[in-house]
């Protein structure tokens, strides 16, 4: 069975996730997430890519980075890569997220760590869930849920106290076994802290942080990721905002999650502007076709503008331009295409091609038959000419035979010297 490691990483990554889940009867929370303006259902592995942490990373040891934490009673709280996959070590994303590819009977293992950045001591429980991609968002199961990669994960130690300014490492392990089904999986490694009951109420505070799983299985390497920039779509918001879509397919085999920004130039009276970022938090399945949006100014003019979009996931990046207006009435938008096709007009055009070629197949098929059946014309005329000859003899016998008849008859009409009239025709008929 092959073991994999990981490499330590000398600058850690950012990390994915803050939610504030409730116990039956709970009351809400405020997590750093939910304090931005997001859902507690969407707060969850939710990328910080880019983004400072509040109240500052930890000061102590080497991390540097921005991972994501959790506000509880006791303060604040997080967990982070501390290695990668020697392969992946220049990809953003695996400094960020577990991802790698694995053949069925594989074990790969990494090392996390968890920290407490509050005065208090705290209680973290560390457990796999599931989670899976859909409508171009990374979807968590509620509390404990499990798939099938997550039934392969187990972390060691399981719970971890930590006291004040606190840290400690844990290994989490995935196990593939035999019978894996091929394919990327996906879920979340998440360490959590439950508040003590308030009184009088037996309300406690759930309050959880997590680390994504991208984890391929499947014999040979792993697929390539991939995608294209189809169309650009400038629209006004209804508050009257302009904004820009871009029409995004995921051509490869790994699922994406998009950053990038909009540079707007040569636009009225030769003015500039930008960088505007793309919204994150949009990941993109294998197959999947996805809106990446982004946000723009009110008073931004009409144009027209030359744009210049530049996503990216990963390593994978990607810079299409276009000239474009911007529409003045709320809720109009206008669409342009990349290369004069939207990735729907690919999909269009494949089942017109396969249409086509099913078409032409049946016109071969049938020119065929129909040689087939000249082919066995032409043989029968061939092959009938003797039975023709026979059939000549046969009627030259017959005809002698009539003739003999003829003649009987001519006899009997010259028997009948009276009716000459029947004896002639008769001969006549003979001749």
């Amino acid at each position: 069975m092959a073991v994999r490691s990981g490499l330590s990483l000398s600058t850690l990554g950012t990390l994915v996730t803050v939610a504030a889940l409730l116990l039956p009867g709970t009351l809400v929370g405020t997590s750093p997430a939910l304090a931005a303006g997001g859902r507690a259902d969407q707060a969850a592995a939710a990328p910080a890519q880019g983004a400072s942490p509040q109240n500052g990373s930890t000061q102590n040891g080497p991390a540097k980075g921005g991972p994501a934490g959790s506000q509880s009673e006791a303060g604040r709280f997080g967990i982070r890569l501390t290695e990668v996959t020697d392969s992946l070590r220049d990809d953003p994303r695996a400094r960020e997220y577990i991802i790698d590819h694995l053949n069925p009977e594989s074990v790969l293992r990494r090392q996390v760590e968890v920290y407490n950045d509050g005065t208090q001591p705290l209680h973290l429980s560390l457990y796999p869930a599931a989670a899976s991609i859909g409508d171009g968002e990374f979807h968590f199961g509620e509390g404990h849920a499990a798939n099938e990669l997550s039934t392969w994960i187990s972390v060691n130690p399981a719970t971890i106290d930590l006291g004040p300014h606190d840290r400690s490492n844990a290994e989490v392990t995935i196990d593939v076994p035999k019978d894996a089904s091929p394919g990327e999986h996906y879920a979340v490694l998440w360490a959590e802290a439950v508040s003590a009951p308030t009184q009088g109420s037996g309300v406690r505070m759930v309050n959880r942080v997590g680390i994504r799983v991208y984890l391929d299985v499947g014999p040979g390497g792993p697929p390539a990721a991939g995608f294209a920039i189809s169309a650009l779509t400038a629209s006004r918001t209804p508050d009257g905002r302009a904004a820009l879509s871009t029409e995004v397919h995921n051509t490869g085999g790994r699922a994406l999650d998009m950053s990038g920004d909009l540079r707007l130039e040569r636009g009225p009276g030769g003015l500039q502007a930008g960088p505007f970022p793309a919204n994150l938090g949009t990941t993109i399945g294998p197959g999947e076709i996805v809106p990446v949006s982004i946000p723009l100014d009110s008073e931004l003019p009409l144009g027209p503008w030359h744009a210049s979009v530049t996503l990216r996931s990963g390593l994978v990046e990607h810079t299409v331009n276009a000239t474009i207006t911007f529409p003045k009435k709320p809720g109009e938008s206008h669409r342009y295409l990349i290369g004069g096709y939207s990735a729907w007009h690919y999909v269009a055009g494949a089942g017109i091609a396969v249409l086509l070629l099913i078409i032409v197949m049946g016109l071969v098929l049938l020119s065929r038959r129909r040689g087939n059946r000249r082919g066995g014309r032409h043989l029968a005329t061939v092959g009938s000419v003797p039975s023709q000859g026979n059939a000549t003899e046969r009627q030259g016998g017959a005809s002698e035979r009539q003739d003999g008849a003829t003649e009987r008859d001519a006899g009997a009409g010259r028997a009948d010297s009276g009716q000459g009239g029947p004896g002639d025709q008769g001969a006549q008929t003979s001749v």
